[in-house]
């Protein structure tokens, strides 16, 4: 259902992601700490995975210092920006329309229901 893992350069530092089948929108998984190997595959989190499939492409990506992407060099956490270009980084490398429902959640926000939708613009 989903590609092999990826990866887009946002700067020096490659971006791990996995999509499914495009679909006539993109919806992007943005969590703190994920792993884009993973959270695809969790059989908890089928059900969620395909019903979001069946409405359009859905991308998981790891963040520059989490999962299979390249570790975050400077010590710190990434920024806002950096993060957002990391995203902005996934879907230049598949060649998105410019516009992806980004889908943020929290650890409880996960074991409950889904974070907060919100809509991203190039």
């Amino acid at each position: 259902m989903f590609s092999e893992t990826r990866y887009a350069m946002n700067g020096d530092l490659r971006i791990a992601y996995r999509a499914s089948r495009q679909g006539p929108r993109d919806f992007v998984f943005a969590f703190p700490s994920t792993n884009c190997e993973v959270f695809p595959e969790l059989a908890s989190f089928q059900g969620w995975v395909e019903a979001m499939t069946s409405l359009g492409r859905l991308i998981f990506f790891d963040q520059p210092g989490t999962g299979v992407s390249d570790p975050f060099t400077s010590g710190a956490l990434p920024t806002l920006e950096q993060w957002a270009d990391s995203i902005t980084a996934v879907l230049d490398a598949l060649g998105s329309p410019g516009a992806a429902s980004v889908l943020f959640a929290s650890h409880q926000a996960l074991s409950s229901k889904l974070g907060v939708w919100t809509n991203v613009a190039n």
